[in-house]
């Protein structure tokens, strides 16, 4: 199978921005699945590439602020 582009991932991210918006979005993956596909570190460079478009706060609250809240985890902050 051919390395993950951004390319690859880009109309389905714009999909799930579109339908939840970012602030109901939160970052996660099919590791060790995507490995199949590219390393863990291609596969999050191709969705800060996808998210490029967004504000700094926006990319926060997907990478890591939407999961504190959910999870309600003590003593994290962005």
């Amino acid at each position: 199978m051919a390395e993950l582009t951004p390319g690859d991932l880009k109309p389905y991210v714009e999909h799930v921005l579109d339908v939840f918006g970012h602030d109901r979005c939160m970052f996660g993956t099919d590791w060790p699945v995507c490995l199949v596909a590219g390393s863990y570190d291609d596969v999050i460079g191709a969705l800060r590439e996808c998210l490029s478009d967004l504000t700094p706060q926006q990319r926060e609250r997907i990478f890591g602020g939407s999961a504190i809240e959910a999870y309600k985890l003590p003593g994290f902050q962005l």
